[in-house]
């Protein structure tokens, strides 16, 4: 069964991050011997990967909508 995506978040990258970006799609393409993702899907497979970084789920658990009240202002 398919995920169906339904947020979507958007980032405004500099012309330098942009081509790293699409060089590291490349290269992670030919590491795995796959076609290479475009870069929505990369970038999706990367913040899956980083919610679910064991680390990152302990942090997630611990979340408690009191804590908003500790964030420091902009």
């Amino acid at each position: 069964m398919r995920t169906k995506y339904i947020k979507s978040v958007q980032v405004m990258l500099d012309e330098e991050t942009h081509t790293k970006m699409q060089r590291l799609i490349m290269m992670d393409a030919l590491d795995k011997d796959e076609p290479m993702k475009g870069m929505s899907a990369w970038c999706r497979d990367l913040i899956e990967d980083t919610v679910n970084f064991q680390i990152n789920k302990s942090k997630i658990a611990d979340y408690k909508g009191e804590l908003i009240k500790q964030l420091k202002a902009k």
